[in-house]
């Protein structure tokens, strides 16, 4: 009995030093399987040319792909504008950067056919086709505020033009028979897109002007309307097609001077 305990007691010792041993050969093994590459460094892609990447990370231990791309008129054509995993983080050596490059060629659309429409109209059918409305030109006509013909940079453009996406096009509007006259919008302490909004259906144009201290697209996202001409007013009035000339800034100094108080809220961004 006891020469059975004793084979049994080194069996069971033998048994657990071989469990003991396979586990950590297994964790060992995983240890050094996850941690390879571990300080492998992604590198910063963006500003590259399409033709240079594979030049790029011939040397490196990393992989990409062109997984979007866009088309942003304010950046250099062709060249990559973000990256996923982000540059200057750890990763496992061949891993895959996805990049997103902007357009060589920016994505076009069709111009929609806008004759007779209404300004309201024109202005649904051209949001559903990713355009803008620019200026809104007035010319004697019989219909009052219907659409004439569209143009861009002064020349006619006929519906079914190729255009960039996102452009923004000029209505030439039918001024109708009379000479008519409608208040001055107040346009005071208003952003950029709360202008566009409220003018948008309105048969005036706008002349924006943005302080030099607007550096930035989201300074100027920010900024508001501290200055307009023609002022507002109880009676103040001013032809359909006329223009509206607005100031923006982004000092919170000069709006705290003249924002009232029911409006402070919109300071909290600059």
């Amino acid at each position: 009995m006891k020469s059975f305990i004793r084979v049994f007691g080194i069996n069971a010792l033998v048994a657990v030093v071989v469990i003991g041993a396979l586990l950590w050969g297994v964790f060992h093994y995983l240890n050094v399987y996850t941690l390879h590459g571990e300080s492998i460094t992604v590198p910063d892609f963006k500003g590259l040319k399409i033709e240079e990447l594979d030049d790029f990370v011939r040397d490196k231990t990393v992989r990409f792909e062109i997984s979007d791309s866009t088309y942003n008129r304010k950046l250099p054509r062709g060249v990559v504008i973000d990256q996923n995993p982000k540059p200057n983080t750890q990763v496992k050596e061949s891993r895959k950067i996805y990049l997103t490059v902007n357009r060589k060629i920016p994505e076009m659309v069709t111009l929609p056919e806008l004759e007779d429409a209404s300004l309201k109209q024109a202005i649904s059918i051209l949001e559903t086709y990713t355009l803008k409305v620019g200026k809104k030109i007035l010319e004697p006509a019989e219909c009052s505020g219907c659409v004439l013909r569209v143009e861009k940079d002064g020349k006619e453009l006929k519906p079914g033009t190729k255009i960039e996406k996102y452009a923004s096009v000029d209505l030439v509007l039918g001024q109708g028979e009379s000479d008519e006259m409608i208040p001055v919008p107040n346009l005071m302490f208003l952003t950029k897109q709360e202008l566009e909004d409220k003018l948008g259906s309105k048969m005036l144009n706008t002349t924006i002007i943005f302080e030099k201290g607007c550096k930035t697209e989201q300074d100027s996202s920010f900024a508001l309307v501290y200055n307009q001409m023609p002022p507002p007013g109880q009676d103040a009035m001013i032809n359909l097609g006329s223009s509206v000339n607005v100031w923006l800034t982004c000092s919170r100094s000069k709006l705290e001077e003249i924002i009232p108080d029911s409006l402070s809220f919109k300071l909290k961004n600059i």
